[in-house]
C-alpha cells in the first residue's frame, strides 16, 4: 500500500508538472537556462526590490504579506494550520502547509523579492485560512451560541476585506485605465503651468540621475520641472534624500500611488507609483 501511494504521488506530480508547464517538457534546455538565469538574479541585487546593502529580504516579504493579506487572514491561516497539527492530519499539513512554508522559507533567504514568486502557493494559504475561519466560527458558536453558518460568513468576510479592497483598486482603478487617466490629467495641469521649462523624469535609485542634473546646470542649462518616481522603497529613500542637498529645488505637487499604504513591491513598479514634482533652478555649490 505504501509503495502504491508513493507511486501515485510521484505520478500525480509528474502529470501536474506536464499540465502546468508543458513548455518545460517540450523545451527542457530553455527551461533549465531560465532556471539558472533566475537563480543568479535572485542571488544578486535588483533595485528597488532588494535591500540597498543586500542581504535576505525576509522583512520585505513579511511587511508585504502583512499589508496585503491583513491580520485577520493571517491569523486565520495560523489557526487552520494549528488545528490540523493538533488533529495530526499529517497528510493535509504536508499538502497544504508544506509548500507554503517551503517557498516562503526559501524566498526569505533570497536577496530579491518579487511577490509573484509565491502566487502559486497563495491558494493553499487561502485553504488554510478557510479552515481557520470555520474552526473559529465553530468555537465561538459553541461557547457563545449562534448559527455557525452566519458566524463563518462574517469571519470570512472580515478575513477577505483587505485583499478584496486592494484587488478592487488593482482591477477597477489601474487595470481599467482610470488611474492613468487621472494621473495624466493631474500632470497636464503641471505642464500647462510651466510651459517654458524642460521636463525631466527620474527614479532616483542611485546617484546617477542627480549627476545628470548637476551636469545639465554646469553646462548652462535652464530650470527644469523634475518628476521624481518613488516606488516606496529604500533605494528611493536613500538616494532621493540627496536631491535638496545637491540641487536648488522647489516642491510643487505630489501624486500618490494607488497603493500608497502598501510597502515597496511590483504593485508600485508595475502599476502605480508616487510622483513628486519639483522646479529645479540650479545646482548647489559645494
Amino acid at each position: 500500500r505504501g509503495l502504491g501511494a508513493a507511486g501515485l504521488t510521484l505520478g500525480g506530480l509528474a502529470v501536474g508538472f506536464v499540465l502546468g508547464a508543458p513548455g518545460a517538457v517540450l523545451h527542457p534546455q530553455a527551461f533549465w537556462n531560465g532556471v539558472q538565469h533566475l537563480t543568479a538574479q535572485y542571488a544578486g541585487l535588483h533595485p528597488p526590490h532588494s535591500h540597498v546593502e543586500g542581504g535576505p529580504v525576509a522583512d520585505m516579504l513579511g511587511r508585504y504579506f502583512w499589508s496585503t493579506l491583513g491580520t485577520p487572514a493571517l491569523l486565520a491561516g495560523v489557526v487552520g494550520t494549528g488545528w490540523m497539527l493538533r488533529r495530526r492530519e499529517w497528510a493535509q499539513v504536508a499538502l497544504l502547509t508544506g509548500p507554503v512554508v517551503l517557498f516562503v522559507g526559501y524566498f526569505c533567504t533570497r536577496s530579491v523579492f518579487f511577490e509573484r514568486n509565491l502566487s502559486h502557493v497563495a491558494p493553499l494559504f487561502c485553504v488554510l485560512a478557510g479552515v481557520g475561519v470555520v474552526v473559529t466560527a465553530r468555537g465561538l458558536t459553541g461557547r457563545w451560541g449562534g448559527r455557525v453558518a452566519v458566524v463563518t460568513v462574517l469571519l470570512g468576510a472580515l478575513a477577505a476585506v483587505r485583499p478584496a479592497e486592494l484587488s478592487r483598486r488593482l482591477v477597477f482603478t489601474e487595470f481599467s485605465g482610470r488611474g492613468a487617466e487621472r494621473h495624466n490629467a493631474f500632470e497636464a495641469e503641471i505642464r500647462a503651468a510651466h510651459p517654458e521649462k524642460a521636463w525631466w523624469i527620474e527614479a532616483i535609485l542611485n546617484p546617477e540621475p542627480l549627476d545628470r542634473l548637476v551636469a545639465h546646470f554646469d553646462r548652462g542649462g535652464g530650470p527644469v520641472v523634475l518628476r521624481v518616481v518613488d516606488y516606496h522603497d529604500e533605494w528611493s529613500l536613500r538616494y532621493g534624500a540627496a536631491l535638496p542637498v545637491r540641487l536648488q529645488v522647489e516642491p510643487i505637487a505630489e501624486y500618490s500611488s494607488t497603493f500608497a499604504d502598501v510597502p515597496g513591491c511590483t504593485l508600485h513598479t508595475y502599476n502605480s507609483w508616487t510622483d513628486r514634482y519639483y522646479v529645479v533652478r540650479g545646482a548647489r555649490k559645494p
